[in-house]
C-alpha cells in the first residue's frame, strides 16, 4: 500500500509541475512587446509556393533570415535558432495539429527581433523541427511569425502592393474606409489564430484565417453536410 501511494503522489506532482510549465510557455507566448516608438514601418513580402515570407532581424544587429508569415499557429523557431538566440527553455505548451494529435513542445524567449525597424523585445516562440524533410524547409530554416506576436499590434497585408504594414494601432494602417471589418475569436492562448464566422447555404461556418496554409478555403466534411 505504500508503494501504492508513494507512486499516486509521484504522479500527481509530476502533473502538476507539466501544469506549471506549460503555464509558464503559454505567458511566455503571451509576453512579447512592441517598441511603439519605431512604428509604423511598412516591409515587402515575397510569395514563394503558397507561404508569405518577411526578412527577420534576429538578436540586437543580428542576422537577417526569411520568416513565414503564418497567422494559423504560434511563433515558432528552429532548434538551431533556440539554441544561437536563447537562453534555453522557458516553459512548455501543448500543441494540437491539423490531424488532432498533441504535442508538448518547448517554449523559449528572444531577446530581441526586428522587422524592417520595427523593434520587438522578450518575443516568446515554440521550439519546432525544421531539419531537412520538413516541407517548410525549402522557405525558411528559421520559422515562423504566428499569432503570439501578431497580437501585440496592428498589421495590415496588402497583396496587391506584396507589403506588409505594422503599426501600433489600426488607426495608423493604411486601411481602405469601405474596407469590410470582421468580428473574431482567439483560438486558443497558445495561438490567438483569428476564428471568423461566415454565412454559408442557410447557416453559417467557423473558419480560421491562416496565412500560413496554400489553400483557399479548406472545410471539414461536418462543414460541407
Amino acid at each position: 500500500m505504500l508503494i501504492v501511494g508513494v507512486a499516486a503522489v509521484l504522479i500527481v506532482a509530476i502533473v502538476l509541475v507539466a501544469r506549471q510549465e506549460q503555464d509558464a510557455g503559454t505567458d511566455v507566448l503571451a509576453g512579447s512587446r512592441m517598441d511603439a516608438s519605431t512604428l509604423p514601418v511598412t516591409v515587402p513580402v515575397r510569395a514563394v509556393a503558397g507561404a508569405l515570407i518577411i526578412d527577420v532581424t534576429l538578436g540586437d544587429g543580428g542576422r537577417t533570415v526569411p520568416m513565414v508569415l503564418d497567422t494559423g499557429a504560434p511563433t515558432i523557431v528552429s532548434e538551431r535558432v533556440a539554441d544561437v538566440f536563447t537562453d534555453g527553455s522557458a516553459g512548455s505548451v501543448a500543441i494540437t495539429s491539423s490531424r488532432g494529435e498533441v504535442f508538448t513542445n518547448q517554449v523559449v524567449r528572444l531577446p530581441e527581433l526586428s522587422i524592417g525597424g520595427a523593434r520587438f523585445s522578450d518575443v516568446g516562440a515554440v521550439v519546432g523541427s525544421l531539419e531537412p524533410g520538413n516541407p517548410f524547409f525549402c522557405l525558411t530554416e528559421t520559422g515562423f511569425l504566428g499569432a503570439s506576436l501578431l497580437q501585440t499590434g496592428a498589421w495590415h497585408l496588402d497583396p496587391r502592393s506584396s507589403t506588409l504594414t505594422i503599426a501600433a494601432s489600426v488607426q495608423d494602417l493604411p486601411v481602405a474606409e469601405d474596407a469590410w471589418r470582421l468580428d473574431f475569436e482567439r483560438a486558443s492562448d497558445v495561438s490567438p489564430s483569428p476564428l471568423v464566422e461566415l454565412a454559408a447555404g442557410s447557416g453559417t461556418v467557423r473558419v480560421l484565417l491562416d496565412t500560413g496554409a496554400d489553400t483557399w478555403l479548406a472545410l471539414s466534411p461536418a462543414d460541407f453536410e
